[in-house]
C-alpha cells in the first residue's frame, strides 16, 4: 500500500512518514501540492493523506487534481483547525474520505487507512464515513 502524505508542516509530515515506514507501510511525503503532483509522475498512490489548509493549494483542491490523474486514490484529510464548517466542507466535496484532527495519533491514522483499504476491496466507498457525513451535513 503506497501512501502519499502532504502537509506544509514538515516536522509533522516527516515524523508520520517515518512512523509509517517503521510499521511496514511505505510512505512518501511532500510539503506542498506542487511537490505532491510531481511525485505522481512516478505512479499513483493507494491513499493520500492531505492537510486541508495549506498555502497556495489546499487539500480539497489537491484531491481534485490527484483524482484527475489517479481516480482510484482514496483520501484522508487532516486539519489543525477543527470546526463544523471544515468538517462539512470535507463531507460536501469528498464522499468516502476520512477526516482526522491534528495532532494525529499514528494508530488512528493506520485504522483509517485500514478502513479505506477494506471499503475499497468491498465496494470502493467507505459507507460508514459517508453515512456519518450525510447525517452531520444536513
Amino acid at each position: 500500500m503506497g501512501v502519499l502524505l502532504v502537509d506544509d508542516e514538515i516536522e509533522l509530515i516527516t515524523a508520520l512518514a517515518e512512523r509509517l515506514d517503521l510499521r511496514g507501510i511505505p510512505a512518501q511525503w511532500a510539503a506542498s501540492a506542487k511537490e505532491a503532483l510531481m511525485l505522481l509522475k512516478d505512479g499513483c498512490f493507494d491513499i493520500a493523506v492531505l492537510d486541508i489548509k495549506m498555502p497556495v493549494t489546499g487539500g480539497i483542491e489537491l484531491m481534485h487534481q490527484i483524482k484527475a490523474e489517479c481516480p482510484e486514490t482514496q483520501f484522508i484529510f487532516l486539519s489543525g483547525h477543527h470546526s463544523e464548517q471544515t468538517y462539512r466542507q470535507v463531507c460536501k466535496n469528498c464522499a468516502g474520505a476520512s477526516y482526522l484532527i491534528k495532532p494525529v495519533d499514528i494508530h488512528s491514522l493506520i485504522d483509517e487507512m485500514d478502513k479505506l483499504r477494506k471499503s475499497r476491496s468491498e465496494n470502493g466507498v467507505d459507507s460508514t464515513f459517508s453515512d456519518d457525513c450525510d447525517r452531520q451535513c444536513r
